[in-house]
C-alpha cells in the first residue's frame, strides 16, 4: 500500500526500482532524502456506517477501514487537505471538548488556547472545562449526566446530547478516551465518552479521538486560516515530466465586454490568453459604456468575475469630468488610463487642463498609463515631471517617441513604456500584404525606420548581453581609481567592491589600519584627505558609528560607506533589496523577519530603514539584550510600516517570506560571559525549514557562525551565497553612478 504513496510523494517510481532489483538489473542510487518540495500525509478513513454492528449495542469502537493521502507545501497543508478528503468539515463556530486523562489535558493546553485565539466558542465536559478555565482559557462547561446506562436510553439525558449534535450546535467534537480504544464488549465499553463519540458519528459531526491528531489539526487550521487553496504544483501530478514556465503578463488587453461581445468577451479573450501562455491580463476601459465611474467599474468587475478564465486586473478610464471622483477606485483598479490621442472609443481627453487634473488627483501609489503619440508623448512626460509623478506610455510605435523616452530616463524622469509585438514585427511595408482592414490598429503601423528604432532601444536585451559576469563592462570606468580604506576586517564587502571596480575597467588602491600610518597615530581625517587625493572614489569602513559621515566632510572625492561599527551599512541594504527583487520579482507585499543580533547589526539597521520605501511587514526575533535599537524602530513606525516583536523563531516562520539571519557579534561584547549567554538560542535548522513557506528565502550578510545549520545550504531557499554574488553587481552599479556620473552609458 505504501509504494504508490511514497512514489507520488517523492516523485519517483519505486515500483519500477524494486522490479529492477528483483530481476537483478542495475539500480542507480537515488537521492530522495531531501524531498522534492512537497509533503505527503495519509490519514485514516473511517466508515462506521458500513461496519457490521457499528452501533451502541454491539460495541464496535472507532477503527480505520482505509486511508486517504493528500499533498501540500508543508505537512499542515497536506494534513488538512487529507482530512477534508475524508469528509471532514473545517469548524466555523463551536467546538465540544472532552479530554479524558490529565496528561492529555496538559498536552493539549497550547492547542486549546490556539482554538480560543482563532475565535471558536469552546464547550467542554465538567472536568475538562474546569481544567482549562483554571489555565485562563474561556470555556463554557456543559453537564450531560448519563444516569441511565442501558443501551435503549433514548428518552433520558442521552436525548439531550443527541439534540445538541443533531442541531449541529457543534462543528467539531474533540473526545479523547481515558483508555487506548479498540473493540470491547458491552460491559466494558458503555462509557459516557463512547456514547458521545457514537452520537457525533451518527450525526456527521467531525470527530477527533487522538491527541497527536488533535494537535496537528489545530496547528493546521491556525496556519492555513481556513480551507487551503488548490495548488497545481502539488495537487496535480502526472507520470510524464512537465517543465513549468512562468506565465506572461499582458498589460494591455482590449476585451470588448460590455458593448461589443461579437468581437471579444472575457471568456474568449482570456481563453486565447491562456492558449498563448498569458496568465494575467490587464483589461482596458474603452468599452461601451466606458469604464469611468463606480457603477460601470462594478459592472466591469462582475463581467470579469463571471467570464475570465485566467487572472485579470482592470483599468479605469479618465474622462474630462471624472477627475474628482475616479480616484476613489484607485485601490480596486490596476491603473488609470488616459487617452490623449484618437483611438477606438470616446475617452479622448479634450485638453491639457484635464490631463493636469488627473495627474494631480490620482494617487501616486497607483500607475497612470497613457495612450500618447508624437507631441502628446512629450507633453504628458513633461507635465508628469513637473507634478513629480511617474507615468507609463502605452504602445510606443515611433522613433521620435522611443528616443524621447530614452532621453527622459537618462535625465532621471520617472517614465516607463511598452511596445506591442505588431509594431516590432510589422511596418507600413506589410499593409498591402495584410489588407487595410487587418492592418488597422491604433497607433497605426509605422515605417521600417520606426520599427528599427524600437529594436535599437530594446534595453532588456542590451542589459542581458552586456551585464553578465562573463563579459565585464570594462569600458565604463577606464583610468579611474578606487581607494579601499578598511579599518575593520572584511571579506565580502572589500572583495566585492574591488571586483566591481576592476570589472568596470578601473583600478584599486588599498589601505588598512595595520600596515598604514594609522599605527603611528595618524588621524582618520588626515588619512582620508591624503587618500582621496590619489583616487576618484573612496570606500571606507570604520569601527566607530558616525565616523564615515565625519570623514566625508574631509574627503575631496565621493566617499561610500562600507560600514561604520554598529551604525549603518547602506550598500549591504541595497544588495539585500536587490536580492529580494531577484528572488521574488518584487519587494512589496512581503513579510521580512530579521533574526539575531539586531542591536549591533548594522546591516539590519540600514535594511529596516530602506524597507520603509516598500509595502512590507517587519518581524524582529532577538534575545532581550540584542533587540532592534529604539531609533530604528521609531523611524520605521513613523513611516507606517507594521512591526512585530517575537521571541520564538518557529512561530514566525509560517508567515515569513524573507528570513534574514545574522550572527551574534563577539567583537561587540565586553566579556565572553555576556556573549555566550546570547549564543545558541536562535539557530536555523532543517526542522525549522519544514515550517517555512516553500516560496521563501533565507538571507544572511555573512560571515556565518552556527546560526544556520550547514544542512540548509542545499535547500533551494538558502539564498545567502547568491546574495553575496549580487553584492558585486549592485556595487558595480553604484560605482558607475558615483564615478561615471551622467556620462556613464549602458
Amino acid at each position: 500500500r505504501s509504494f504508490p504513496f511514497v512514489s507520488k510523494t517523492l516523485d519517483h517510481d519505486f515500483v519500477a526500482t524494486a522490479t529492477r532489483a528483483i530481476v537483478g538489473l542495475d539500480v542507480e542510487p537515488l537521492d530522495v532524502l531531501h524531498g522534492v518540495g512537497k509533503v505527503g500525509v495519509k490519514v485514516p478513513q473511517f466508515s462506521f456506517s458500513r461496519l457490521a454492528g457499528a452501533d451502541v449495542q454491539l460495541g464496535v469502537e472507532m477503527a480505520s477501514t482505509g486511508e486517504v493521502a493528500c499533498f501540500g507545501d508543508n505537512r499542515y497543508e497536506a494534513y488538512l487537505k487529507a482530512m477534508m478528503s475524508t469528509g471532514f468539515q473545517i469548524p466555523k463556530n463551536a467546538v465540544l471538548l472532552s479530554i479524558g486523562s490529565f496528561k492529555h489535558k496538559m498536552e493539549l493546553l497550547p492547542s486549546i488556547r490556539d482554538l480560543a485565539k482563532m475565535g471558536y466558542k469552546l464547550y467542554a465536559s465538567m472536568g475538562t472545562g474546569d481544567f482549562y478555565a483554571e489555565h485562563g482559557v474561556n470555556v463554557e462547561s456543559v453537564q450531560w449526566t448519563f444516569d441511565k446506562t442501558t443501551p435503549d436510553d433514548i428518552n433520558g439525558e442521552l436525548r439531550h446530547l443527541a439534540e445538541f449534535l443533531a442541531n449541529k450546535q457543534f462543528d467539531l467534537v474533540i473526545n479523547l478516551p481515558m483508555s487506548g480504544g479498540g473493540a470491547r464488549r458491552v460491559s466494558s465499553f458503555m462509557t459516557h465518552g463512547y456514547r458521545t463519540r457514537r452520537l457525533a458519528v451518527d450525526y456527521s459531526i467531525p470527530l477527533v479521538t487522538d491527541v497527536k491528531c488533535t494537535k496537528l489539526l489545530v496547528e493546521s487550521m491556525r496556519m492555513n486560516g481556513g480551507k487551503p487553496p488548490m495548488k497545481t504544483h502539488t495537487d496535480c501530478m502526472t507520470s510524464r515530466r512537465i517543465v513549468k514556465l512562468p506565465g506572461f503578463i499582458d498589460v494591455h488587453v482590449h476585451l470588448r465586454e460590455p458593448g461589443a461581445t461579437h468581437k471579444e468577451d472575457f471568456a474568449s479573450g482570456t481563453a486565447a490568453a491562456l492558449a498563448g501562455g498569458v496568465t494575467l491580463v490587464c483589461a482596458m476601459p474603452n468599452t461601451n459604456p466606458s469604464i469611468v465611474d463606480r457603477e460601470t467599474f462594478t459592472q466591469f468587475q462582475e463581467l470579469a468575475k463571471a467570464g475570465a478564465r485566467c487572472d485579470y486586473a482592470l483599468y479605469v478610464g479618465a474622462s474630462d469630468d471624472n477627475w474628482a471622483q475616479v480616484n476613489e477606485l484607485a485601490s480596486h483598479a490596476c491603473g488609470l488610463k488616459m487617452y490623449l490621442n484618437d483611438t477606438f472609443g470616446t475617452l479622448k481627453l479634450s485638453d491639457m487642463t484635464s490631463w493636469q487634473r488627473h495627474l494631480s488627483h490620482w494617487p501616486k501609489r497607483s500607475p497612470i498609463v497613457c495612450h500618447a503619440e508624437r507631441q502628446s508623448t512629450a507633453a504628458v512626460i513633461m507635465l508628469a515631471h513637473l507634478l513629480d509623478r511617474s507615468v507609463h506610455i502605452c504602445h510606443v510605435a515611433r522613433k521620435e517617441e522611443i528616443q524621447l523616452i530614452r532621453s527622459a530616463k537618462e535625465k532621471g524622469v520617472k517614465v516607463t513604456c511598452e511596445v506591442c509585438p505588431h509594431h516590432l514585427f510589422l511596418s507600413t511595408k506589410d499593409v498591402e500584404r495584410l489588407g487595410h482592414g487587418m492592418s488597422e490598429v491604433r497607433p497605426l503601423l509605422c515605417s521600417p525606420e520606426d520599427q528599427e528604432a524600437l529594436w535599437e532601444n530594446n534595453l532588456a536585451q542590451l542589459l542581458k548581453l552586456r551585464g553578465t559576469k562573463d563579459r565585464p563592462v570594462d569600458e565604463l570606468l577606464p583610468g579611474k581609481i578606487m581607494a579601499s580604506v578598511f579599518y575593520e576586517v572584511s571579506t565580502r564587502t572589500q572583495c566585492s567592491f574591488a571586483a566591481a571596480m576592476l570589472r568596470l575597467g578601473g583600478r584599486v588602491i588599498s589601505m588598512d589600519n595595520i600596515t598604514s600610518s594609522v599605527k603611528k597615530g595618524e588621524s582618520l581625517e588626515d588619512s582620508i584627505k591624503v587618500v582621496s587625493s590619489y583616487a576618484d572614489v573612496v570606500v571606507l569602513r570604520h569601527p566607530s558609528p558616525g565616523a564615515v559621515a565625519r570623514a566625508a566632510t574631509f574627503s575631496r572625492k565621493p566617499l561610500i560607506n562600507a560600514g561604520d561599527g554598529v551604525g549603518e551599512h547602506p550598500t549591504q541594504a541595497l544588495l539585500d533589496i536587490f536580492t529580494i527583487r531577484e528572488e521574488f520579482g518584487t519587494v512589496n507585499g512581503l513579510t521580512i523577519t530579521m533574526v539575531g543580533d539586531l542591536k549591533n547589526g548594522r546591516t539590519v539597521h540600514s535594511l529596516a530603514r530602506l524597507l520603509t520605501l516598500y509595502n512590507v511587514n517587519l518581524q524582529y526575533v532577538a534575545p532581550n539584550s540584542l533587540q532592534m535599537p529604539d531609533e530604528v524602530v521609531q523611524f520605521v513606525h513613523q513611516r507606517g510600516v507594521k512591526q512585530l516583536f517575537a521571541r520564538d523563531l518557529k512561530n514566525v516562520l509560517p508567515d515569513t517570506d524573507v528570513l534574514y539571519m545574522t550572527r551574534i557579534q563577539r567583537e561587540r561584547f565586553d566579556n565572553v560571559e555576556d556573549y555566550e549567554k546570547c549564543c545558541g538560542h536562535l539557530v536555523l535548522t532543517p526542522e525549522h525549514m519544514m515550517r517555512a513557506k516553500k516560496r521563501s528565502i533565507v538571507l544572511h550578510p555573512l560571515p556565518r557562525l552556527n546560526e544556520i545549520s550547514r544542512e540548509i545550504d542545499s535547500d533551494p531557499r538558502a539564498a545567502y551565497f547568491r546574495q553575496a554574488e549580487y553584492g558585486m553587481y549592485i556595487r558595480m552599479a553604484l560605482l558607475a553612478m558615483v564615478v561615471g556620473g551622467r556620462n556613464t552609458a549602458l
